[in-house]
């Protein structure tokens, strides 16, 4: 039987979704309103992504590199490495996009890569190898002026995270400008160059 779209409101089930009080029949709604790739196509992976339906994990890695919508990559990543804590698994993508890419006009994707590598990075005693990479990376990227201003600020925000700093407690708000000169503690920068 196919549904009519109104049967289920959207902002009803992102309310739902995010109390974790979504049921079978609207789970099976919002999947195949993803499959069908509706118009809103955002919404319902937000949906499945807040629910913690970690099953359906397949749908979002799948989306990881629908190029014609930043966004929807920016989500998937977001659900994947935010919400599921999967971080590890997909971390090629994240690295990847925590590059500038060309697809990605608004830097949107390549933010939310560089909070990922954050919060990867936190509260770490030792790094490997490839994180000592990732950080002298994010610091190159801080210290380039020719870096857009917002992936210069997030660049030193996940650095300030790497080193040990408390998101909101330690460090500017990430979504307010701040002068990287005089609002940042020199104590991370020098830290990431002896790495």
């Amino acid at each position: 039987m196919q549904r009519n779209k109104k049967e289920f409101e959207i902002k009803d089930l992102i309310i739902k979704a995010k109390s974790g009080k979504i049921n079978n029949v609207e789970k099976k709604y919002v999947i195949e309103m993803i499959k069908q790739e509706d118009d809103d196509l955002y919404q319902y992976l937000y949906i499945i992504g807040r629910s913690n339906l970690t099953v359906y994990e397949h749908l979002f890695a799948k989306y990881l590199e629908y190029y014609q919508d930043p966004e929807i990559i920016r989500l998937s990543l977001q659900v994947l490495c935010h919400f599921w804590r999967k971080t590890e698994k997909y971390l090629s993508y994240v690295v990847a996009y925590a590059n500038e890419n060309e697809w990605d006009i608004i830097g949107n994707v390549r933010s939310m890569a560089i909070d990922i590598i954050g919060n990867l990075l936190k509260n770490k005693k030792q790094y490997a190898n490839k994180e000592k990479r990732m950080i002298k990376l994010l610091l190159t990227w801080f210290k380039d002026e020719s870096v857009d201003i917002d992936i210069r600020e997030d660049c030193y925000l996940a650095l300030g995270k790497a080193f040990g700093k408390k998101p909101l407690q330690e460090l500017p708000f990430a979504g307010k400008h701040f002068d990287l000169k005089k609002d940042i503690d020199m104590k991370i920068i020098e830290w990431a160059e002896k790495l």
